[in-house]
């Protein structure tokens, strides 16, 4: 897989985390940390499972790459609670945005050393 496919994907993964975290805090009454936990404990499988899904055709590198998007989003999830409870007053999408950002960029820097230390795309 070739980095702007794996962006993609990350994004997508990115795009459908904030649309459930957005309707779990709307359609309950739970706080935002608590719905975006619920969203990235939803999202995260659905990732594995595109990543592998287009991993079937390689060799090697697929669970990599899923343990990479794993750590990130993860990551992605504590950053996002670290700004909500510093500040509580700030707008929970404009802390999800940052987050994601910071997570989107750790999953390319990962996979960027990745592909370095096995010496060919992943």
């Amino acid at each position: 897989m070739n980095l702007p496919v794996f962006i993609l994907i990350n994004a997508v993964s990115i795009v459908m985390d904030g649309f459930i975290t957005l309707a779990i805090s709307i359609g309950s009454n739970l706080d935002v940390t608590i719905a975006r936990l619920l969203s990235v404990a939803i999202t995260l499988p659905c990732l594995a499972y595109a990543l592998n899904h287009l991993q079937r055709a390689a060799p090697s590198g697929g669970v990599l790459l899923i343990v990479l998007s794993g750590i990130s989003t993860c990551v992605s999830f504590g950053i996002f609670a670290l700004i909500i409870t510093r500040n509580p007053f700030l707008q929970w999408p404009m802390a999800f945005l940052a987050a994601s950002c910071g997570g989107l960029a750790l999953a390319v820097a990962g996979y960027i050393r990745a592909r370095k230390k096995v010496g060919r795309p992943l």
